[in-house]
């Protein structure tokens, strides 16, 4: 997979222009089968696949993310009925997100109330 030092380049300005905003960050990995065959055939292997742990750590490094912040998910192209195993990592994937979103409310909320609490201590 060759990348071009353009495209490298805006993902580097687009991961500083979001590092400064303390917005969380995730990223879903897709095309998985493309990455590892096993994966094609079962949407299970995802968390026992070698090609797929290198690629998250690929996207991960590239986007300046921590590992558990890419998430892996495989998108519905040929199948003809819902798989469970494809509705499981995405819905994983959307659970984390929640949380991530969640997780940075209440960190929101907890800086608020220290600035309302120090504005009326002056």
């Amino acid at each position: 997979m060759v990348r071009s030092k353009t495209c490298f380049t805006v993902f580097g300005c687009l991961v500083i222009s979001f590092c400064f905003t303390d917005i969380p960050q995730v990223v879903y990995l897709t095309k998985l089968d493309k990455v590892c065959p096993e994966v094609e055939e079962d949407a299970k292997h995802v968390f026992h696949s070698a090609a797929v742990r290198d690629a998250v750590d690929k996207v991960a490094d590239v986007m300046g993310l921590p590992r558990g912040y890419v998430l892996p998910i495989k998108n519905y192209e040929s199948e003809t009925i819902l798989d469970p195993n494809i509705d499981i990592l995405f819905l994983n994937a959307l659970k984390q997100t929640v949380n991530f979103a969640d997780d940075y409310i209440e960190e929101q909320m907890d800086k608020m109330a220290v600035e309302k609490k120090k504005d009326k201590l002056k």
